[in-house]
């Protein structure tokens, strides 16, 4: 089995990949930042995982059909990249939505359009893309979400996406979920925020939601198909 995992240098991208492949997927590591990617990738070849990285901008449509029609074959997509600016309505710009939406949501169009053809031929194929609790409508209610709104649109687009294709996608025995973390998670770009409110939330490890990711990625729940999963409950109502 082989699994594409994009912001594979580091956070939640990092942890999947890395419980990916202790399950023994052969895993691609993709991450813009491709020296993040071969420093991962060369920890896990070093336990004798099967990995390779990859330099990949998720917003270059040609480079993503590249790269997986170079790999042979993707039998799970984990689409993990993802940008979080801490915006006001006032102080955001267009040009700062629309990369947003290409990284979180576009990207993730483009990268089931590119794997689709071989997971459907094959009969079999998972794609799990992460989301967030910003993308819910209450989440205008928490004061730390205030300037988060392109965060939550762009996930709250992927949702009803993802969730929109999963039943046409099954017809193909191609299996499609959203997880969230279902906590704060403290990976590398949260803690760049600095969100104070931060030490008051209920937590969880970014290796807890990797455990989470490659569990569905890796095909053990073909009955969970189509739905947004919190990672919380991975082992507690789901997936034990």
């Amino acid at each position: 089995m082989r699994a594409l995992v994009t912001g594979a240098g580091a956070g939640i991208g990092k942890a999947s990949a890395t419980a990916l492949a202790e399950r023994g997927v052969e895993v691609i590591l993709c991450d813009i930042d491709a020296p993040a990617a071969e420093a991962v990738a060369a920890d896990l070849a070093a336990q004798g995982h099967d990995v390779w990285p990859a330099s990949l901008d998720v917003t270059d449509d040609a480079a993503v059909q590249k790269l997986v029609a170079g790999s042979g074959r993707v039998d799970a997509l984990v689409h993990s990249a993802g940008l979080f600016p801490q915006l006001s309505f006032e102080a955001g710009s267009i040009a700062q939505l629309d990369r947003v939406m290409a990284v979180n949501f576009r990207a993730a169009v483009v990268l089931a359009k590119a794997v689709w053809p071989g997971m459907a031929a094959r009969g079999a194929g998972t794609m799990i893309f992460l989301t967030s609790g910003s993308g819910l409508p209450s989440a205008v209610e928490d004061p730390m979400q205030a300037n988060f709104s392109f965060y939550g649109a762009s996930k709250a687009a992927l949702d009803r996406w993802a969730l929109g294709v999963a039943r046409e996608m099954s017809r193909h025995g191609v299996l499609v979920n959203t997880i969230t973390p279902g906590a704060f998670v403290d990976t590398p770009g949260v803690q760049a925020l600095g969100l104070a409110e931060a030490a008051q939330r209920e937590a969880i490890s970014v290796e807890a939601v990797g455990e989470a990711v490659a569990f569905l990625a890796a095909g053990c729940a073909p009955e969970l198909s189509g739905q947004r999963l919190r990672a919380t409950d991975y082992r507690r109502t789901w997936g034990a």
